[in-house]
């Protein structure tokens, strides 16, 4: 036997720790169920936000970072899926995108 494990009272055979896992099991399923309506509720009210976005012109959609085309794949995602996160790392990669090829354009000039 390895220093590393415990070492058990053989007259339990392991009962107290499968008990304490057992618990550690129903409290994180608890947890899950009680906080499911309020998770589910933010989901559905930031996937609408998101979908009010289509409402908007192109071009005012531009002004903000995204696209028609973004918001579409955004809302047809998985609805686990935090549609605001989701949205907002689209807009980042496309401006870190944009500038870096303005900087290439920029270096390439000299």
């Amino acid at each position: 036997m390895s220093m590393s494990k415990s070492i058990q009272n053989p007259s339990t055979h392991g009962r107290p720790t499968a008990l304490r896992g057992a618990l550690e099991a129903a409290v994180t399923a608890l947890a899950a169920i009680l906080e499911s309506p309020t998770r589910l509720a933010r989901i559905v009210a930031r996937r609408r936000q998101v979908s009010r976005l289509l409402e908007y012109d192109d071009r005012m959609l531009l002004d903000m970072g995204v696209t028609r085309g973004d918001v579409h794949d955004v809302l047809s995602g998985p609805w686990s899926q935090d549609t605001m996160s989701r949205l907002a790392t689209i807009r980042k990669d496309r401006m870190e995108a944009e500038l870096a090829a303005r900087r290439s354009r920029y270096q390439g000039n000299f």
